[in-house]
């Protein structure tokens, strides 16, 4: 038998973007899928767009994210443009992919990242995907990083978030000798 939550698990924000973990499981096993999601009012109306990913995804999401970011700014250095129907600049890593668009807006530059991920359904291929804008790209690598840790909070049956295990860990006294500089 297969189980899905109906709640998430864990959640976490940053603005305008949202991460939920969702668990799953069969014949006792456990294991975690993520969605991370933009939202957006277009007019009177929110719109989203979102990409699932399993907790194996997190970090290469993360990676190709910040990837996009520095491929961002080199088109900004190089004054690079598009149409905005074509990439400037794409890379995969494994099922995911970061695609680098431009496109001129009101007499502006303005750049956006869509973060895809293919998955088989059957005999047929499928993707899912969020489109981020330049300014949430690495604020969507952070958010996934957090998320692997709360997963990881999770198994371990614990709360508390990587930065506070560390932070117990340490207990704060520093002998002068100690300091390595």
């Amino acid at each position: 038998m297969t189980t899905t939550s109906r709640t998430p698990v864990h959640t976490d924000r940053h603005r305008r973007l949202d991460t939920s973990v969702w668990e799953n499981g069969s014949n006792g096993q456990r294991f975690y899928n993520t969605t991370l999601r933009k939202s957006w009012k277009h007019e009177e109306e929110w719109k989203e767009s979102r990409v699932s990913l399993g907790r194996e995804n997190l970090l290469p999401a993360a990676a190709l994210l910040q990837w996009a970011d520095a491929a961002i700014g080199t088109a900004i250095e190089q004054e690079q443009t598009a149409d905005g129907k074509e990439p400037i600049a794409s890379k995969r890593r494994g099922l995911l992919e970061a695609t680098v668009f431009h496109k001129e807006q009101d007499e502006r530059s303005t750049y956006a990242v869509k973060l895809r991920r293919s998955y088989k359904d059957g005999d047929d291929w499928k993707e899912t995907a969020v489109w981020l804008s330049a300014d949430d790209v690495l604020a969507a690598a952070r958010l996934l990083l957090r998320t692997f840790d709360g997963i990881d909070a999770i198994i371990d049956g614990s709360n508390r978030s990587f930065v506070d295990q560390a932070k117990e860990a340490f207990d704060g006294t520093v002998v002068e000798d100690d300091i390595p500089f």
